[in-house]
């Protein structure tokens, strides 16, 4: 009666009586505080808002790795694909010749806010084998 008396009226306008009262309110108090404390986490992280580099932008940094990496023309590419969000980078962009004595040697190309971070061969990850091509 004490402790119903300091929390004041349970549902109905009756006073806390019951122990059973008393442990449903502090649960739901814990849980309340509890998932007010997991939102201010979500304000902290990033909101993946990192947009597509663009076509314009790209064409010269495919232009100068292929170059760079002596690969033969004619060239395809696919993308930008999504990379997978545990990465640095977010967006990948495939390059591979498409001269009929090459191996199919694929590059990806590494894209942060639009602009041409690294590139290597390609890797099994960066899912350039999957893609579509197309002429560029």
């Amino acid at each position: 009666m004490l402790l119903g008396g300091a929390l004041g009226l349970a549902d109905g306008g009756q006073p806390i009586r019951r122990f059973g009262d008393i442990v449903r309110i502090a649960v739901g108090l814990a849980a309340g505080l509890a998932l007010a404390g997991c939102s201010s986490i979500l304000d902290v992280l990033p909101d993946g808002g990192d947009k597509a580099p663009k076509a314009a932008a790209t064409a010269v940094d495919l232009k100068r790795v292929g170059e760079e990496t002596k690969l033969p023309q004619p060239w395809e590419i696919a993308g930008p694909i999504e990379a997978d969000p545990v990465t640095v980078t977010p967006w990948i962009v495939c390059l591979r010749s498409k001269a009929p004595d090459q191996t199919r040697q694929t590059y990806a190309l590494f894209y942060k806010s639009g602009k041409l971070e690294t590139y290597r061969f390609a890797a099994i990850v960066d899912r350039c084998d999957v893609q579509s091509f197309r002429p560029f």
